[in-house]
């Protein structure tokens, strides 16, 4: 497996064919073939075959000066194992390497896979922010070490 940068990109190809699997996950509005936001910071993981794995992605937030990171695993290859776990440290490594010292993920209740996907970040060294019931999402954090 190994990290690669998309450069502009847009709502076409393995963006759109990975987050599609997740309609309950991401809010992202995009038309098709149209860029996207480019507050974000976009990544791929990809096998030796150039199959896009999964995407991450991430801004930066100025105000409460916290890095806010996405991530999903192409369902295609689900299994392959690690994938989710080597593009969140490379991210996180990025991240703390520009300085940064929070990374914050949201994860939608509405999710069918919210619980677990909690549970994976929390074992990853992530804790649950002020948990309340009225949010629409759950807030995970990570400072640097």
């Amino acid at each position: 497996m190994k990290m690669r940068k998309i450069e502009n990109p847009c709502w076409k190809g393995a963006i759109k064919e990975i987050l599609t699997q997740y309609p309950h996950a991401f809010t992202i509005k995009a038309i098709d073939d149209q860029p996207l936001d480019d507050s974000f910071e976009w990544w791929e993981c990809v096998d030796r075959n150039e199959n896009v794995l999964g995407v991450i992605f991430y801004k930066y937030h100025i105000i409460t000066d916290e890095f806010e990171i996405e991530i999903a695993r192409n369902l295609k290859y689900a299994d392959i194992k690690g994938v989710g776990t080597y593009m969140l440290e490379h991210i996180e490594s990025e991240i703390f390497n520009k300085g940064g010292n929070t990374i914050l993920s949201l994860v939608n209740k509405d999710n069918t896979e919210h619980d677990s996907v909690v549970s994976w970040f929390i074992n990853r060294g992530y804790e649950v922010i002020k948990e309340q019931s009225k949010r629409a999402f759950t807030c995970l954090n990570k400072f640097k070490q």
